[in-house]
């Protein structure tokens, strides 16, 4: 270790001084995410109650038996589901129109572009109240608004319907991310070499052959970064959907992170909530796996 670390000169090598500073980042990431996901991991294995926490006893796959004949847990998965497809869709659409539009020479594009920002920056939390107030089913202007451009007649119980709730707390959080995937798609477009887009009008291509063949194709990287990532955001997002609608109605916007929460600390079944962790990590594996294998074999990445 010491002749790996040093020179012959006895100085400090560059690959020695390279671990030397990342050593300490690596034992605070082992301390704060591999010792918990391995413990998280043992727990789905035990019967282990918060209200009983020195008689824990190992029970092997029951708790996941148990787990697939639950229909809360399908629920919840559909529920996921539509939280995590819905989300990335629109954010995503959202996102790539503004990029394309911003990519123009505008007056004042800078100010316009930090305005859209905003959204990022918000914290979830106060994402999550205006949502309660805009879609709160007596003095909320999305009721208000609708029933005065007459596409309602009464209004309407937003987040006490679980049909209806789903889409509120979907539509709070495109709007959370749609800044993300605008700033990217917006960096891939800047970085295209203007010879090659010239190039291309000079031939003849117009403004729809040029996006096909040129700007697409420069993106796709970025689009699967900025895609993937948000899937994985959106995956494990809990306090704007706990603090807008606890999960309910009916457990209609209860995803993993929510379900898993309220196993764990309402109904003090730490055992049975990390095996719904468990399999949520698993769900979120398996799609990474087969989203980077499907984008390889299209020789995107």
């Amino acid at each position: 270790m010491r002749l790996f670390l040093l020179k012959k000169d006895g100085h400090i090598s560059n690959t020695g001084f390279a671990l030397v500073l990342i050593i300490p980042s690596l034992v605070v990431l082992v301390g704060v995410i591999a010792v918990p996901l391995i413990q998280g991991i043992l727990f789905s294995f035990q019967e282990y109650s918060l209200l009983r926490p020195q008689q824990i006893e190992y029970i092997g796959l029951e708790n996941y038996t148990r787990l697939f004949a639950d229909s809360v847990f399908w629920y919840s998965a559909v529920a996921t589901f539509k939280f995590v497809f819905g989300s990335v869709s629109i954010g995503f659409s959202l996102g790539f129109i503004l990029a394309l539009l911003l990519n123009q020479k505008i007056v004042l594009q800078g100010t316009i572009r930090g305005l859209f920002l905003i959204p990022w920056i918000t914290p979830y939390i106060a994402i999550a109240f205006m949502l309660l107030y805009m879609f709160d089913g007596q003095v909320g202007i999305v009721n208000y608004t609708l029933k005065q451009l007459g596409l309602i007649s009464e209004y309407k119980s937003w987040l006490g319907d679980g049909r209806l709730a789903i889409w509120v707390v979907i539509l709070g959080n495109s709007w959370y991310q749609f800044p993300f995937h605008m700033m990217t798609i917006l960096a891939g477009l800047q970085s295209i070499p203007e010879s090659v887009v010239d190039a291309a009008r000079v031939d003849g291509a117009g403004i729809f052959s040029r996006f096909r063949h040129i700007t697409l194709p420069f993106l796709r990287n970025i689009m699967v970064m900025s895609t993937s990532l948000m899937v994985i955001f959106s995956f494990k997002t809990f306090a704007l959907i706990w603090t807008a609608t606890n999960g309910g109605p009916f457990y209609t916007t209860s995803i993993f992170a929510v379900y898993t929460y309220q196993l764990g600390f309402q109904e003090f079944n730490m055992g049975y909530a990390a095996a719904v962790g468990t399999i949520s990590l698993l769900f979120l594996a398996v799609f990474a796996f087969i989203y980077i294998k499907a984008v390889e074999r299209e020789g995107v990445i």
